[in-house]
C-alpha cells in the first residue's frame, strides 16, 4: 500500500456561498454508517396487513438500530 501525504497544501479561507473545489479544497470526508440488525419474514417479507410478500410486491424489512458493541442479533434478526 502506498502512503498518503499532503504536502505544500495551503488552507484557503472560504466565505459563505463560495464554491469548494473537491480536488483541491477537501482533504478528508467522513461518513457515519449506523449499525443495525434486520429481519425478513419469509422469502419476500410480509405486508402490514399480514399477507405474504411476493417477488413483484415484496413486503417489509424490519430494521432496528443497535449499539456498536452488540454482537448477537435478536431472535429472527441478522446483523450484516
Amino acid at each position: 500500500m502506498g502512503k498518503c501525504s499532503v504536502t505544500n497544501r495551503k488552507w484557503k479561507k472560504k466565505t459563505i456561498g463560495q464554491a469548494l473545489d473537491i480536488k483541491t479544497d477537501v482533504v478528508a470526508m467522513f461518513v457515519w454508517i449506523p449499525r443495525y440488525e434486520y429481519k425478513i419474514d419469509g422469502t419476500y417479507g410480509k405486508h402490514t396487513d399480514g399477507t405474504t410478500g411476493t417477488q413483484t410486491t415484496p413486503g417489509e424489512i424490519e430494521v432496528k438500530f443497535i449499539p456498536k458493541n452488540k454482537t448477537e442479533a435478536d431472535s429472527g434478526y441478522h446483523i450484516p
